[in-house]
């Protein structure tokens, strides 16, 4: 055995913390899952009881393992719950079928919650994994009890975007649009003039309803601070307002 890996497995039993309860944990990625998991979910799932002996197992170097470890503090021990219930999430939303689309969501909340027990309301990463279990609650036809962890996760960490975002599509949805922007302006106060995401959020709303400048302004705002993907420029542009 090469001294990295004699070197890994040892570390293996030292990112397991003790105290930690000992739940089943048996989720497989595909590969397409993996790829576009978060570093942080593919750092923790290699050294998850299963992750350990899967063919991801010696991808990460232990050092990088460790900045995860401690960057996520009270989080880490049983973030691979929250990455596995992201997943079931998607796969829920691609189920053909309404009973398949309901036990995956059944499994989306179990590991969600599982997550959220070891994970303490004043930790960052706590709002993120509390906005994933908001969208699942919600796609089980529970808005306001999505709504409801999203004020709370809002609450514990003003300054994450995507519980704003998050609460704003939820609301859209249920055809409170003047309330879904208000969100999104509120989010943007909180973090001091917002971040790529809330204004490319705020573009989109404006453009829906038709209030072009703003909505040109907010793009500018977004590309500006690196958003990536092309889909309010391009709309605006057919709109007749390019950037």
């Amino acid at each position: 055995m090469t001294k990295f890996r004699s070197g890994f497995l040892l570390a293996l039993a030292l990112w397991a913390p003790a105290s930690l309860p000992q739940a089943m944990f048996n989720f497989y990625p595909t590969d397409s899952e993996w790829l576009t998991w978060p570093e942080y979910c593919q750092a923790r799932y290699v050294v998850s009881s299963t992750g350990r002996t899967s063919k991801w197992a010696y991808t990460f170097q232990p050092a990088k393992i460790e900045t995860w470890q401690k960057a996520l503090g009270s989080c880490w021990g049983l973030l691979h719950h929250q990455c596995a219930g992201a997943a079931h999430l998607s796969r829920a939303k691609a189920a053909t079928s309404a009973s398949d689309k309901r036990f995956k969501l059944s499994l989306a909340e179990d590991e969600l919650s599982l997550a959220r027990s070891e994970c303490r309301s004043d930790n960052p990463f706590s709002a993120t994994l509390d906005t994933t279990l908001a969208m699942v609650l919600a796609e089980k036809g529970d808005t306001s009890g999505g709504l409801d962890v999203l004020d709370s996760a809002m609450q514990n960490n003003p300054t994450y975007d995507g519980a704003y975002i998050a609460k704003s599509i939820l609301l859209s949805r249920a055809g409170k649009k003047s309330e879904a922007r208000d969100v999104l302006l509120k989010g943007e106060d909180a973090i001091s003039g917002g971040t790529a995401e809330l204004h490319n959020a705020l573009g989109l709303s404006y453009l829906s309803t038709k209030e072009y400048e703003k909505a040109r302004d907010h793009a500018r705002r977004a590309y500006s601070l690196g958003y990536q993907l092309p889909g309010l420029r391009n709309k605006l542009a057919r709109a007749g307002y390019p950037l």
